[in-house]
């Protein structure tokens, strides 16, 4: 009997998603089955059994609801139509799936990434991003309040009537993940990777950390959701930085500008970290620049969480 059904959602079909089922055709363990939710057929040729389900142009959040829904598997494996898996994985998600109900892993960068993708990668591999665990491999395993479903696993057993909520994008994966923690654990597998693209493009990189900014703060006045005072941080440094110009240096107090001296030292050390990373003295400089753009898109949607209900339609365009 089957176990598993890997579920993948999609809007188009991307060269992305061959790369994604080529990887899946090619597994290790081939006792699995494939389900595609997406608004346009496509074609491909596969080992693994695959079902293609053709809906209209809904969100990812209602795709993954149909999908969970019709589902006839124990096991359920979220995988982003813009990644793809190393040939045991479906083999290890199995594997633990004997300890564990709720999982997932880092995506990592593909040796094919753009320059563009790299430069965002190795910005959020690095104290700039809240979570910099998700971008790289390691050995650790560890309890967490969330994960990306860019590369995450589910009992549906365990899981029951929990549904990703519409209303928050791209928030209903942290809505989706707290939700599972009322009554279970998420666990974070450091060598359970996938090779995740990142956005290829700046704008977009910026606009969905504007989002995220956005519906995190939406997401705060909800049971049990992380308060972390680090998510109000960009907030709070872009407020600071927009404020300081209207005061005269000789005004105020030489230690205003103490944050300020602190927060370019903080920039050079994720520049080094991604030096680190990345061992490329290119990657030192653009990340100079991505680190306060990316604080900055995040900290304007926070504050426009505070000052309107809904998402203005002119940013995502």
């Amino acid at each position: 009997m089957t176990l598993l059904t890997v579920i993948i959602v999609c809007n188009d079909t991307s060269s992305y998603l061959d790369d994604l089922l080529n990887s899946l055709n090619n597994q290790s363990n081939n006792d699995f089955k494939i389900l595609v939710v997406s608004n346009k057929k496509f074609n491909f040729k596969s080992n693994i059994p695959l079902k293609l389900l053709i809906t209209k142009e809904v969100s990812p959040s209602k795709k993954r609801n149909i999908a969970l829904d019709i589902c006839n598997t124990k096991y359920v494996c979220f995988l982003d139509d813009d990644s793809y898996c190393p040939e045991n994985y479906i083999k290890k998600s199995i594997k633990y799936f004997d300890k564990y109900d709720f999982f997932g892993g880092p995506g990592i960068l593909p040796i094919n990434s753009t320059l563009i993708q790299k430069i965002i990668y190795y910005t959020q591999t690095t104290f700039a991003s809240f979570s910099n665990y998700r971008y790289f491999q390691n050995n650790k395993i560890f309890k967490v309040n969330e994960l990306h479903t860019v590369n995450f696993n589910l009992n549906l057993n365990y899981l029951g009537d929990i549904r990703f909520d519409n209303n928050f994008w791209p928030g209903e994966d942290t809505k989706f993940f707290f939700d599972i923690l009322k009554k279970n654990e998420i666990y974070y597998i450091g060598n359970h990777y996938v090779f995740h693209y990142p956005r290829n493009s700046f704008y977009k990189y910026l606009r969905q950390v504007n989002r995220f900014g956005f519906y995190r703060i939406k997401l705060i006045n909800l049971d049990n959701i992380n308060k972390n005072i680090i998510l109000f941080c960009p907030m709070i440094l872009t407020l600071y930085f927009v404020l300081v110009p209207f005061f005269n240096i000789y005004v105020v107090p030489k230690f205003f500008y103490i944050p300020i001296i602190l927060y370019l030292i903080f920039i050079i050390i994720c520049a080094y970290q991604a030096y680190k990373k990345s061992k490329k003295i290119f990657y030192f400089f653009t990340t100079l620049v991505t680190v306060p753009l990316t604080h900055f898109s995040y900290g304007i949607g926070s504050m426009m969480a505070i000052l309107i209900k809904k998402y203005p339609k002119l940013f995502f365009r």
